[in-house]
């Protein structure tokens, strides 16, 4: 089990309550993020990108997709390759952005397959 993990795990189950606590899964994201967690930090990117909970700020998301991306973490790759493509919190890269599609594919994401 990865660093974090069980923080993570905690703040999935809170999430997927019919009435969940979303400042304490936001809480239980941060801690886990604060141990070096990926998936937390592409579960946080990902509220950042749809202002979800929280005021949308791609550069925000961004960052947290670089930081999930750099752990392997294939979704945060899509989403990454995305953002870039597209340039939101970002510029716009298609090179760059088709090395994230790649690594994404290589990674098992079958979005990036297309």
């Amino acid at each position: 089990m990865a660093k974090g993990d069980r923080i993570y795990l905690k703040a999935l189950r809170e999430a997927k309550k019919d009435d969940p606590d979303n400042a304490l899964v936001k809480e239980l994201l941060l801690s886990s993020i604060e141990k070096n967690n990926g998936k937390a930090e592409y579960a946080l990117a990902t509220w950042y990108l749809e202002g979800k909970e929280v005021k949308k700020d791609l550069r925000k998301a961004f960052n947290l997709l670089q930081n999930a991306s750099n752990k392997n973490i294939a979704s945060a790759n899509f989403d990454l390759a995305v953002c870039i493509e597209n340039g939101k919190g970002t510029n716009k890269d298609s090179q760059l952005a088709f090395q994230h599609y790649l690594k994404a594919a290589l990674l098992g994401d079958k979005q990036s397959y297309y």
